[in-house]
């Protein structure tokens, strides 16, 4: 006689001589080979993120920020270039000059026991340019501990710190292109010599950011050679 019952439908996923206990048994070297993968996935994809988001700060002052001029010198006029880079000095560096600055006594008040690391804000004036190819260098105006929290559209805060006897701006040492380096040295050569003749020769470009953090945009280099004056400017 035959039952009238409908007939029950296998599982696909395990048959009836394996018990699901033992299903999830077998089963759980592919869970565990997933879940490996999709961990490996996640650590890429935060590694990725972290080594975008390291320049990103210096991208968004680069596009951002305001555009300020500063006079410059090479660190060591006989050693301009040192394998690929080059290291410039700043006045605003200088701790002779900042002492002249108005709010540098306040500073020293307020800081009795200078320590390496230890942050200042220079204040910078747009000055008009004299010169019809070469940019003006801002004017260092003052020197305060904190930043100042509005200046006028001509005036900007840049930040630094106290390191080994002068200010470091983060500005000072930049990479050359090895096909740009005999230029540049040629460059920078003819430089010192109108610096000697207190010519107005080296001159950089950089943004800064509403924090006073800045980077580095371009550097004017001039040239007093016996062709005449002339100018070139560098990208960094």
């Amino acid at each position: 006689m035959k039952s009238n019952l409908p007939k029950t439908k296998q599982s696909s996923s395990f048959s009836n001589t394996e018990s699901f206990p033992n299903y999830l048994i077998t089963s759980q070297p592919n869970i565990t080979k997933v879940t490996a993968t999709w961990w490996f996935i996640i650590i890429l994809l935060i590694q990725t993120l972290l080594i975008v988001m390291i320049p990103l700060p210096a991208l968004v002052t680069h596009l951002t920020g305001k555009t300020v001029i500063l006079k410059a010198v090479p660190v060591d006029p006989y050693n301009l270039l040192r394998g690929y880079s080059m290291t410039l000095d700043y006045d605003i560096s200088n701790i002779n000059t900042l002492q002249k600055l108005p709010g540098w006594q306040q500073l020293i008040q307020q800081n009795a026991n200078w320590q390496t690391g230890m942050n200042l804000y220079v204040i910078l004036q747009q000055h008009k340019s004299d010169s019809k190819i070469m940019p003006a260098p801002w004017k260092s105006i003052g020197v305060t501990s904190k930043r100042p929290s509005s200046l006028p559209s001509n005036q900007v805060a840049l930040k630094g710190h106290y390191s080994h006897g002068s200010v470091n701006f983060g500005l000072d040492t930049y990479y050359i292109p090895e096909e740009q380096q005999q230029q540049i040295n040629q460059d920078l050569f003819h430089a010192q010599q109108a610096r000697q003749e207190k010519a107005q020769a080296i001159v950089v470009e950089i943004k800064v950011n509403p924090q006073g953090k800045a980077v580095p945009v371009s550097m004017w280099v001039g040239n007093t050679s016996n062709q005449g004056k002339t100018l070139r400017k560098y990208r960094f």
